[in-house]
């Protein structure tokens, strides 16, 4: 997979999680319009990312082994940190990140997006921090825990 292609997934991926958000602040407004803490919503549509069986893209398609056994992307060894998943209190987390020379931020809810992004970092995506977050609303929330951050005096060894 070329560098081109992996900064296309994951803006794709970055639209893909945009159109989640606005389900969450429709879900959110219905809530609020009817002062429910809580309203029994249908689940989410069949998605591909979700059906078991055979994928057209796999995990071990999107990162290739160097001899040493850790995942590449476009020659570059990645160090994926282990992110540990969401605990009590905890609503998401948050993914800073810098494409094309500006900060952007992300919310997520599964680790294992968290891990397919370090695979396809390098070239104009990087990522700066991880942490948890409590929402009260998506725009009012919380910084409970940062889980990981980019460690500048590192990369200049690299």
């Amino acid at each position: 997979m070329t560098i081109r292609e992996e900064i296309e997934i994951l803006d794709l991926l970055r639209l893909r999680e945009a159109e989640f958000v606005k389900v969450w602040q429709c879900e959110d407004g219905i809530c609020r319009l009817l002062g429910l803490s809580a309203f029994p919503f249908g689940g989410p549509p069949e998605l591909p990312s979700r059906v078991k069986g055979k994928r057209m893209v796999t995990v071990g398609a999107l990162h290739r082994k160097n001899a040493g056994g850790r995942p590449q992307t476009g020659g570059l060894p990645v160090k994926a940190p282990a992110i540990r998943k969401l605990q009590n209190g905890e609503d998401a987390y948050r993914v800073v990140y810098e494409h094309k020379g500006s900060s952007e931020a992300s919310f997520q809810t599964d680790g294992d997006i968290l891990r397919r992004l370090f695979m396809v970092e390098g070239g104009e995506f990087r990522i700066l921090s991880i942490e948890t977050v409590r929402f009260r609303t998506l725009e009012d929330w919380d910084s409970l825990a940062v889980l990981w951050q980019r460690n500048e005096s590192e990369e200049d060894k690299t």
